[in-house]
C-alpha cells in the first residue's frame, strides 16, 4: 500500500488511525454535553461586564422584547436603528434590556408569564439608578449577543426531488 501512495513507511497507518479517531470524535460530539459543560463549550458565552454577565441572547428574548414593544425588537423586524438615539440607550428600554440580559433565562421567562408591566418594574427597580456609563457598558455587551444570536442563522433550502441543492451553478 505504501508504493501506491508514494509516502513514507507508517504514514498510511497514522492517516488511517486519525480517520477512525475523527470517526470516534464525531460521535462523542453528537452527545449533549451536561449542564456546566456545555456551558464551557458554548460557543456563545457570557460577557463580563463589571458585576454583570450579560448571557447569551435566545429567541424566548425576542418574544418578551416584542411583548415589552421594545425599540430592539422593531429593529430586528426591520424598523429604526436602535441606538442611534442617546434616548434608547438610556431609560425604560435599556434598563429592560439590561435586566432581560443580565438574568437567567428561566426566571425572565416566568416573570414574563406575569405580563409586560412585572417585567418593567423588575427592570426599573434593578438599573434604574445606574449612571449612563454602566448602561452604556451594559447595552453594549447585549447588542454583541443580539449580533451573535442573528450570526449563527443558516439558511436552509430543500432540496429538489432529486437530492440536490435547488441552486445550481
Amino acid at each position: 500500500m505504501n508504493g501506491e501512495h508514494n509516502l513514507p513507511p507508517g504514514l498510511v497507518e497514522k492517516i488511517e488511525q486519525a480517520k477512525r479517531d475523527n470517526e470516534v470524535a464525531g460521535i462523542a460530539n453528537a452527545v449533549p454535553l451536561p449542564g456546566a459543560l456545555r456551558d464551557a463549550f458554548s460557543p456563545q458565552q457570557d460577557i463580563i461586564v463589571g458585576k454583570y454577565k450579560v448571557r447569551p441572547f435566545f429567541d424566548l428574548d425576542f418574544e418578551i422584547l416584542q411583548m415589552c414593544d421594545h425599540p430592539l425588537a422593531k429593529m430586528a423586524m426591520g424598523g429604526e436603528k436602535y441606538g442611534e438615539k442617546i434616548q434608547d440607550l438610556r431609560g425604560t428600554s435599556a434598563w429592560l434590556l439590561c435586566w432581560l440580559m443580565t438574568h437567567d433565562i428561566d426566571e425572565v421567562d416566568e416573570l414574563s408569564l406575569l405580563g409586560k408591566e412585572a417585567v418593567q418594574k423588575a427592570a426599573r427597580k434593578e438599573f434604574s439608578r445606574l449612571q449612563l456609563g454602566g448602561l452604556l457598558e451594559i447595552s453594549k455587551a447585549v447588542l454583541e449577543q443580539f449580533g451573535r444570536f442573528f450570526a449563527t442563522v443558516v439558511i436552509l433550502e430543500a432540496l429538489s426531488e432529486d437530492g440536490d441543492d435547488k441552486k445550481k451553478a
